[in-house]
């Protein structure tokens, strides 16, 4: 009985880290598919006053779509961006 216990334990942990690097492989090796079409991208950059980001102060744009970075309010710490893909890669 303790044989069997044994080996059925050792199958287990085999299968458990077969599990472990095939995922991980997986993960590895598939790109991102939003970065794999993305030629640029368009960051907004969102300041609000403190660490409840209710009152946005400022705002900051960078462009790579078009090369720009243009700001607007106050910087502060607590910030929040938003990332898009440019439309047009021919820039």
């Amino acid at each position: 009985m303790q044989i069997l216990k044994s080996n059925w334990t050792r199958r287990i942990a085999l299968l458990i880290m077969l599990v472990i690097a095939l995922t991980t492989s997986i993960i590895l090796l598939v790109p991102a598919k939003a970065d794999a079409i993305c030629c640029g991208r368009r960051i907004t950059e969102h300041y609000y006053s403190d660490a409840t980001y209710t009152t946005q102060v400022g705002t900051c744009i960078d462009n790579e779509c078009t090369g720009t970075y243009t700001c607007t309010g106050t910087q502060t710490i607590y910030e929040r961006d938003t990332s898009i893909c440019c439309d047009n890669c021919s820039v």
